[in-house]
């Protein structure tokens, strides 16, 4: 099996890929952001990816015909490629500019998948570069089987996805016949059942992130979980991940050195700004932030918890969670209209940012153009909406609000962990579970609003229940690359590595 693999940057990528070469997956073709990671042959350079020109000149010799066929089964990816390419130029571009990448990326990606042999790919995480979403699209074009992780708040887990647009429902009647809870945790693997009553490390995380404000100061809190972990780590990955960090201060110190150097902006595609560039953005980013925060802490009250209302926690934004998971409804402000149509009289639509919106260390060039004062202003036009302090804590809204309405967000699955149903407008890792309404209409924002009513805390639960015995074939022991994904599992390093290149080799295996 030849296999395409996607950003093979980071320690635990390379130590996945050697796992998954022992398994007999050979790894004809990677991507990697940094050419220093080039290590073998095969490379494909991803910052390449990012201009017409580039790939004219890189990778042309690639290209196929693109005719109307084509196209027309492309057409449908068109408007989240234009939004990933919104959100990755840290300058704007014009719409032909961005239609001539999107046609060129179209040619580059059959012509090599044609070509080269290719016979799976694999994704870390939800395709969300441009380039990446046409890949995907050229993989199902060509029959060729691909997967990439859904990134769980269940300890070690990962599900195993190929489109972030559709995933099965657990059928109505899977299990009904079965009441006795326990009876139903034996249709579940001991060792995933195990992680899922495990407390969440990722849960933990999110809530530690949103108390602190800043999400650095969240992520080094939870020291026994991470202690843990790294207790479990051999001495030679513990080296891995100590070497990327000196290459990461390495190169920030070289940056600071050489001020006139161009330097490339992580949002700026393949072309270099100059120095004072990259400064002038981080210092408009910082007061943006800041001036966004003070706005948001002015606007928001305390809200009466003992009247009904619906919880509609916000997205850090832009991320992947909304852009591309999200699709249409990646807009807030056009998911609290569909939410403001279906409430009922009396009821108030809770709204509480994201704290990360306010981080200055993210998104530092996209981020101004992705949340406003004047979006608050819009969503409070109308009286049934409130913003909520940060000071307030999102259990407690979760717990008394009648329902949890998010997005893709970690709420809906606190909310399921809290005995109560929630609906989401996407279709996040969790949303199969039949205690998550998806919906997208007035109507079925109704039917979720008296589903919530109706259910108990135990009927919650044992849908949880049956989500993971229906599930628990993808839902594997895996991760996410990045060295904090890595640090979020309770497990071995060693075991991650070996169990989620075992995962991926059945995976294509059965395609």
């Amino acid at each position: 099996m030849n296999l395409l693999f996607i950003e093979m940057g980071s320690a635990y990528a390379k130590d996945l890929a050697h796992a998954m070469e022992r398994n007999g997956i050979h790894i004809q073709h990677f991507t990697v952001t940094n050419k220093n990671n080039d290590e073998r042959k095969g490379a494909i350079f991803s910052p390449h990816l990012f201009r017409s020109s580039s790939i004219l000149k890189h990778y042309g010799h690639y290209f196929s015909t693109l005719d109307k066929t084509t196209l027309e089964f492309f057409l449908p990816i068109e408007r989240d490629f234009m939004m990933l390419t919104d959100r990755a130029f840290s300058r704007h571009e014009s719409f032909h500019f961005r239609k001539q990448l999107f046609y060129d990326l179209i040619r580059f990606w059959t012509g090599f998948l044609q070509s080269s042999g290719i016979d799976a790919i694999y994704f870390p995480c939800t395709p969300h570069a441009p380039w990446e979403l046409v890949l995907m699209r050229a993989a199902e074009y060509l029959n060729i089987p691909f997967c990439y992780l859904s990134h769980t708040a269940i300890n070690n887990r990962s599900l195993f996805r190929n489109s972030y647009s559709n995933i099965e429902k657990v059928p109505q009647d899977f299990m009904e016949e079965i009441s006795e809870i326990e009876e139903l945790k034996g249709h579940i693997d001991p060792e995933l059942l195990k992680d899922f009553e495990e407390d969440s490390i990722v849960t933990n995380v999110v809530k530690l992130e949103n108390d602190a404000f800043q999400k650095q100061e969240g992520m080094n809190s939870d020291t026994n979980k991470y202690g843990a972990f790294f207790k479990n780590t051999s001495n030679k990955h513990m080296d891995n991940f100590k070497r990327e960090g000196k290459e990461v201060l390495r190169s920030i110190l070289e940056f600071l050195k050489v001020k006139d150097r161009p330097q490339r902006l992580a949002c700026s595609m393949d072309t270099s700004y100059p120095f004072l560039y990259w400064e002038r953005a981080t210092v408009k980013h910082w007061l943006h932030a800041r001036s966004l925060r003070k706005s948001y802490e002015k606007l928001s009250v305390k809200p009466d918890l003992s009247s009904p209302y619906i919880y509609f926690p916000m997205h850090l934004q832009p991320e992947l969670t909304t852009q591309p998971e999200g699709g249409v409804f990646e807009d807030h402000y056009f998911v609290l209209e569909q939410l403001l149509q279906a409430l009922p009289k009396g009821w108030k639509v809770l709204v509480k940012e994201n704290p990360r919106q306010f981080d200055i260390t993210l998104n530092k060039v996209s981020g101004r153009t992705f949340r406003t004062q004047a979006d608050y202003q819009k969503m409070l036009s109308h009286d049934a909406v409130q913003l909520v302090p940060q000071s307030v804590k999102s259990e407690e809204l979760i717990s008394k609000a009648q329902i949890t309405a998010t997005i893709t967000g970690t709420a809906g699955w606190e909310a399921l962990n809290l005995g109560k149903v929630c609906m989401t407008f996407a279709r996040p890792w969790y949303s199969p579970c039949q205690s998550c309404c998806i919906v997208e209409t007035r109507s079925q924002i109704s039917d979720a609003i008296t589903i919530a009513a109706n259910k108990t805390k135990d009927d919650v639960y044992r849908d949880l229940l049956r989500y993971l015995a229906y599930y628990q074939s993808y839902l594997k022991i895996a991760t996410l690359h990045a060295p904090s994904d890595v640090s979020y599992n309770s497990r071995p390093y060693d075991e991650l590595i070996e169990c989620h290149a075992t995962a991926l080799k059945a995976y294509f295996q059965n395609r």
